[in-house]
């Protein structure tokens, strides 16, 4: 017989674990895990180790408690290290103690691993302390789940300290409304986050009679903890000075570029990519007559790797490019195609759409080219190269979508934004405009001309504009600007 361990996994950043439960997990031999463990813990079990799912989330099927109970007897006879592993801390609203009345009862041992609950860590994160001095000397944990019952919310709402629900984001409306009815003020200070210490994480403030309705106007999504007290007004964050625009994958390159300095960086809005219907349809047909082009030549790495998914996806022989020619319009684009053909044949000294049309003008004489691009990329490419006669086809492959990955009124309190591209800049002024923001006098640095032609559009003039346009020589000029009020060089 082994001994099953009921580990807390944390608020849901894979580092806030324990170095107890970090050890525990590498040597399990069978791990039961709810939906709000890091997937990233799981990766560090041992190879062969079972692991089980049995996910507790409202609204979605997950395993009885009982049946929970029945895999974690089993699993302590049978192995030599179970880990039940909770998302939290095990007793916080984790029915840890029903598990260990089982394993008492099948005279199972047992050890108990704590977490850093949520109820405490995710408003922290987001800059709420759930106490603070001359402010509130207490807090209490509840469950949003009791908010299905008949309850006397007369007697939360005559606590002095912060209160701090957990999964209630479906019962907000009747638990704001219990308060108000129990006797707590219209103006007490109220705070949603929503799926906190993940990238999606969004913090909503109102007042206790507004918060309902804004959360809900905000989209707010569960998991969430509501947070009612004083303390939900306060914000603790520390606001980095430089707030990103762009894609995943260019933040990271961002971050990698700043080094020590990328404390300094915020995602303030995500640029989402994704495939247009009609797009691939106009890769496929052009990919089943592909012996009619000479060349194929893609504006984004993005439109290089969606062009390889789609034809894996249709068992495409990619023999059938073998002959062509390839071109650019950059070399992180460029990078990124020769892994996939083999050979890059023309990338434009300047990395714009531009100078890509103007190469192709200069470089391609009678032969068919194949355009991959996005759906809001810049027009001038083609008028150039319509002035040349070139023969082109083009596949409009993807649309780029802004996710504001904050509070829209955060938008206004940023020092400088960064946008990335052109659709950053239409995305996040879409989002502004929509909140009430003005953005008339802030600060604004771009990568590239189309970048900054889009925000010029505005009425607006960036600070500076990267050359060459990347994510190293972004950092690079970043690390030189100076803070605070300041005109453009």
């Amino acid at each position: 017989m082994g001994t099953v361990y009921l580990v807390g996994a944390g608020p849901g950043d894979p580092e806030l674990i324990t170095l107890k439960a970090w050890k525990l997990i590498q040597k399990a031999d069978l791990i039961v895990y709810d939906s709000l463990a890091p997937a990233e813990l799981l990766r560090e079990a041992p190879e062969g180790c079972e692991l089980v799912h049995v996910g507790k989330r409202a609204g979605q099927h997950s395993a009885a408690q009982e049946e929970i109970n029945r895999i974690l007897v089993e699993g302590g006879q049978k192995y030599g290290t179970v880990i039940r592993l909770k998302g939290g801390d095990p007793f916080v609203f984790g029915r840890g103690g029903e598990e260990v009345l089982a394993l008492q009862a099948a005279g199972v041992p047992y050890e108990l691993v704590p977490g850093v609950t949520s109820a405490v860590a995710v408003p922290e994160n987001a800059g709420i302390p759930v106490t603070h001095r001359k402010m509130a000397r207490s807090f209490h944990v509840i469950t949003g789940h009791t908010a299905d019952e008949d309850l006397d919310y007369s007697t939360y709402a005559a606590l002095e300290g912060t209160l701090v629900f957990l999964m209630g984001l479906s019962a907000l409306p009747r638990i704001s409304a219990g308060l108000l009815s129990g006797g707590m003020a219209a103006a007490t200070p109220a705070a949603v986050v929503s799926r906190g210490f993940s990238t999606r994480q969004r913090v909503c403030r109102a007042p206790l009679s507004e918060i309902a309705e804004k959360s809900k106007a905000e989209h707010m999504e569960a998991p969430a903890i509501i947070v009612v007290g004083s303390c939900a007004e306060l914000d603790f964050r520390y606001r980095a000075p430089f707030c990103v625009t762009g894609s995943d994958t260019f933040f990271a390159r961002l971050k990698r570029a700043m080094g020590g300095d990328a404390g300094m960086l915020s995602h303030l809005m995500r640029i989402r990519l994704s495939v247009r219907d009609e797009g691939k349809d106009q890769l496929r047909q052009a990919f089943s007559r592909i012996e009619e082009f000479g060349w194929v030549v893609f504006t984004s790495a993005n439109a290089v790797t969606m062009c390889e998914e789609i034809a894996k996806e249709d068992g495409y022989d990619m023999s059938r490019l073998n002959g062509l020619k390839f071109g650019a319009i950059g070399p992180g684009t460029a990078e990124r195609l020769e892994s996939l053909v083999g050979h890059v044949d023309l990338v434009p000294e300047t990395y714009t759409s531009d100078a890509l049309g103007e190469a192709l003008a200069k470089n391609v004489s009678g032969e068919k080219i194949l355009i991959i691009r996005s759906n809001s990329g810049r027009q001038e490419m083609f008028a150039i190269l319509d002035r040349a006669g070139a023969d082109y086809e083009k596949v409009r492959l993807y649309e780029a979508e802004g996710e504001l990955l904050t509070a829209p009124a955060e938008i206004g309190r940023a020092e400088v934004l960064v946008f990335a591209s052109a659709s950053g800049v239409e995305n996040l002024f879409r989002a502004a405009e929509q909140a009430g923001v003005e953005m008339g006098d802030m600060r604004f640095v771009c990568i590239g001309d189309a970048t900054a032609e889009a925000l010029r559009k505005r009425g607006l003039e960036p600070e500076f504009v990267t050359y060459p346009h990347t994510a190293e020589e972004m950092a690079r000029r970043l690390k030189g600007l100076k803070l605070g009020k300041q005109t453009s060089e």
